[in-house]
């Protein structure tokens, strides 16, 4: 069984992007038994990944500019970039980062050229890695060790990295107590300190949500244990109701949250909350400034795209400019589909949705999504093969097709193919894999393409 060309550079050659060193070509690895080699998984995933987790980690810092990390072969992480109309290392290339990590891991941007990568330890410990614009730090397969929450409790379910600033980073995780703690960097060190964490309470289900309408600010949103949902939020001064306190919004009536909540800020005290209710439809809460619409308790459904059926996980949702949202979610049937709120009104309607198609006939695990500029957006979501796929919305139209998508290979890159199992989802990758042509691709041998 020989290796698909998901980690290399053919021929050996060296690969330098971002000084990255691209695996070895799949011509020169042997082949090898899938029965062979290490189990993908952490020992410890099942205990710390949270309930629902992208396949992918992506963040833009620019226009025409995209970084896609995966949790791929040996527990490592993985990187592939786009780049002003290219991929890099390769379209079905990816780069090492070294590792080993647990689940997928989070990622933040605070400026041009820079982001900052956060991963899960099996030993329970967060650890980060950051590109500053021409070096990795502290190398490219290295990582700096940021604690635990405390030293009974270790890293819960995925954190969430946010930056509402230049050279500012929050960083929000969930502990094994299932409490919620904080750290931030401020610009110039840690606080409370780099391996310290300062507790914000609890209990929470999975992991929490974070977004910021602007500087200073923080609102975190969780699922507590009855089903409904909790808000904390950070003023610039004081957290509100208190450090330990959650304000209460409720959940849709007669029901329950399913599943982690979506939030979105497309301006300043603006939010948008989506949740998956256990009802199988997704429901709606805005605050608009002055107050919560429909009210603080109340939400407003948005419907289901299956008759009878449910929305499997949380929806994802992405803003490119003020007033306008788009909400993916994947249905029961395994397809995706798309909402969109215009600025005036929903389109195709406030409880229909449209169909974009699936990547080969399934999506697998939940999408991830991103846009880097206005009108547009990017979608990542994995097949039944175990391939990452991509589609994109131009402004005109979508790209490859309104209901075709674009392979980026398998989401595990270097893998053998054949019995495969991925980090995230535990899918299993045919002997055969057909690859979509996209976007151009290029090698780079110089140290930036």
């Amino acid at each position: 069984m020989t290796r698909l060309s998901l980690g290399g550079f053919s021929g050996g050659t060296a690969c330098l992007w971002l000084l990255l060193s691209c695996s070895p070509s799949p011509s020169s690895v042997e082949s090898t038994s899938a029965t062979a080699r290490e189990p993908l998984v952490s020992a410890a995933a099942n205990d710390y990944q949270s309930e629902h987790e992208p396949p992918v980690a992506v963040v833009s810092w620019a226009a025409q500019r995209l970084d896609i990390f995966a949790h791929g072969e040996s527990d490592g992480l993985w990187l592939k970039s786009y780049v002003n109309g290219f991929w890099a290392p390769g379209q079905f290339d990816y780069a090492s980062l070294g590792g080993p990590i647990v689940g997928t891991p989070s990622v933040s941007s605070w400026g041009p050229n820079r982001f900052d990568i956060f991963a899960r330890r099996e030993d329970g410990t967060l650890n980060i890695k950051s590109w500053d614009g021409s070096n990795w730090i502290p190398s490219q397969s290295g990582w700096n060790g940021l604690g635990q929450p405390l030293p009974s409790v270790t890293m819960g379910a995925r954190p969430t990295a946010i930056s509402w600033g230049p050279n500012r980073i929050d960083i929000l995780a969930p502990g094994s107590d299932r409490m919620v703690y904080i750290k931030s960097w401020i610009g110039a060190s840690w606080v409370p300190s780099q391996f310290g964490w300062t507790a914000l309470g609890g209990p929470i289900v999975g992991s929490p949500e974070v977004a910021s309408w602007g500087p200073n600010r923080l609102d975190l949103l969780a699922r507590g244990d009855e089903g409904s949902l909790r808000l904390k939020s950070w003023d610039g001064t004081t957290w509100q109701p208190s450090q330990s306190g959650w304000a209460a919004m409720g959940a849709p009536i007669v029901t329950s949250i399913a599943a982690q909540p979506s939030v979105v800020s497309w301006g300043p005290n603006r939010l948008d909350i989506f949740v998956t209710a256990t009802d199988g439809n997704i429901y709606i809460k805005s605050w608009t400034g002055t107050g919560w619409v429909p009210s603080q308790l109340d939400w407003n459904p948005m419907g289901s795209p299956i008759a009878d059926g449910k929305v499997l996980g949380p929806p994802k949702v992405v803003s490119w400019g003020p007033g306008r949202l788009d909400i993916f979610v994947r249905g029961a049937d395994g397809q995706l589909y798309i909402k969109s709120w215009t600025g005036s009104a929903w389109v195709p309607s406030q409880l229909g949705w449209n169909p974009p198609g699936s990547p080969n006939g399934v999506v697998a695990q939940e999408p991830a999504v991103v846009s880097w500029a206005s009108n547009r957006l990017d979608i990542f979501a994995t097949g039944t093969d175990n391939n990452l796929y991509i589609k994109s919305w131009t402004g005109t139209e979508w790209v490859p097709s309104q209901l075709g998508w674009a392979s980026l290979a398998d989401v595990a890159p270097g893998l053998p193919s054949g019995d495969v199992s991925i980090a995230v989802g535990g899918r299993v990758a045919p002997d055969a894999v057909e690859m979509i042509p996209f976007f151009r691709t290029r090698r780079c041998t110089t140290s930036l393409c």
